[in-house]
């Protein structure tokens, strides 16, 4: 029984054709797969860097709304002690002064 040359089992060149078809396209097929893996992986580690940003200015700002308020508490309780050291000296003036008259009066 003949064979026709492309159907024989030991003809090299019918073993070997499909390999070198297959191959550049399981290459591809992998390089396409590395590529949209490092596209996502780079996606994910940009996406990081972005709530990280986001969530370092958003301390920055309650810091300074902190330090705002903080600020704002100091400045009221020296105008509230100024003016009740001030009504204080106030007070001492007027009671000398009553003293003095009334014993001067007296």
């Amino acid at each position: 029984m003949k064979f026709p040359k492309t159907l024989k089992p030991n003809n090299q060149s019918e073993r070997v054709t499909p390999r070198p078809i297959s191959s550049p396209i399981i290459i591809i097929i992998i390089i396409i797969i590395i590529i949209i893996i490092i596209i996502i992986i780079i996606i994910i580690i940009i996406i990081i860097i972005i709530i990280i940003i986001i969530i370092i200015i958003i301390i920055i700002i309650i810091i300074i709304i902190i330090i705002i308020i903080i600020s704002i508490i100091i400045i009221i309780i020296i105008i509230i002690i100024i003016i009740i050291s001030s009504s204080l000296f106030f007070l001492q003036r007027i009671t000398s002064f009553n003293v003095l008259f009334v014993r001067t009066v007296i």
